[in-house]
């Protein structure tokens, strides 16, 4: 799973760019992380219907391309609306959030888990 963010360090400075030229509009950078979350929802979408390992792994790794690529434009947004000397404040609170997203999905994930020792029966589908 590392080659999406092995792709993120072409794609992210590719899309700071653009985001760059965007953001002196009146719009600035929002169409881009509008349309980025729109494009990963998709493959992300598509991970409960994959019916092979394969395609599994092909909608998780499109997912994390996608969402990879756009992750430095939403940082981004900081600097467009918090002043200069609170950017260390205003990042320090964003990874915070990260972080408990993080550690929340992971115990919910823990509640999840099927913690039987029998292996899962094979299901048929029509």
């Amino acid at each position: 799973m590392g080659l999406d963010t092995g792709l993120g360090v072409i794609i992210q400075p590719w899309m700071g760019l653009i985001s760059d030229r965007l953001a002196p509009r009146r719009t600035g950078r929002w169409p881009i992380v509008v349309a980025g979350a729109c494009v990963a929802a998709v493959p992300f979408a598509l991970i409960p219907w994959a019916t092979s390992l394969p395609m599994l792994m092909l909608c998780i790794f499109a997912f994390g391309l996608t969402a990879n690529s756009f992750k430095g434009v939403t940082e981004t947004l900081v600097s467009d609306y918090v002043a200069p000397q609170q950017h260390g404040k205003a990042q320090g609170f964003i990874k915070a959030g990260l972080s408990l997203t993080i550690i929340v999905s992971a115990l919910i994930s823990l509640l999840v888990v099927d913690h039987s020792s029998r292996p899962p029966s094979p299901s048929h589908r029509s």
